[in-house]
């Protein structure tokens, strides 16, 4: 298994994920700003099928894709170097919802998952602040996403982003 993880990620969080499987320290200078420079899921979402990247992502990650079997699709939208250009692949899909701010999603992302429910989020930085723990069990560090979690009567566990290293 691949573990794609920032570069800047914490030694100690680095040491603890590669007993799970080989890790990817993801980096992508000069193509977004610096501060997510390193989070793969503005490039990259995975969904029940297949990874959608971004036809901009480095081409080391698509080598190292291809090299290990994992299959990927492209999308169509371009990652740039800010908002909204930034957030057309972050994204959380499970077998029966995708979760993403309306209007943000890259259209690939959009039709092969066109059997999910849109639930829509309040921001477009919706993986950044969204994890999944089961079916309709969930962590964010978004007071919105909590909010917007329950109101579709999702558990929603909240966690201050000042205590996320």
């Amino acid at each position: 298994m691949l573990i794609v993880i920032d570069q800047r990620a914490p030694k100690e969080a680095k040491s603890n994920l590669s007993q799970f499987g080989k890790l990817v320290e993801f980096n992508t200078h000069g193509i977004v700003y610096p501060a997510i420079s390193g989070h793969p899921d503005i490039f990259i979402c995975q969904t029940p099928s297949c990874l959608i990247i971004a036809p901009s992502i480095p081409k080391i990650y698509t080598d190292l894709l291809k090299l290990n079997n994992i299959a990927f699709e492209y999308g169509n939208s371009i990652v740039g170097s800010k908002f909204p250009e930034t957030s057309y692949y972050n994204c959380v899909t499970n077998g029966h919802y995708l979760f993403h701010k309306k209007g943000f999603t890259d259209k690939e992302i959009l039709l092969r998952n066109e059997s999910l429910e849109l639930i829509e989020m309040p921001q477009a930085y919706t993986r950044c602040n969204l994890i999944e723990i089961s079916k309709d069990t969930f962590i964010t560090s978004d007071r919105g996403i909590e909010k917007n979690l329950l109101k579709n009567a999702f558990k929603a566990h909240y966690f201050s982003p000042e205590d996320i290293f």
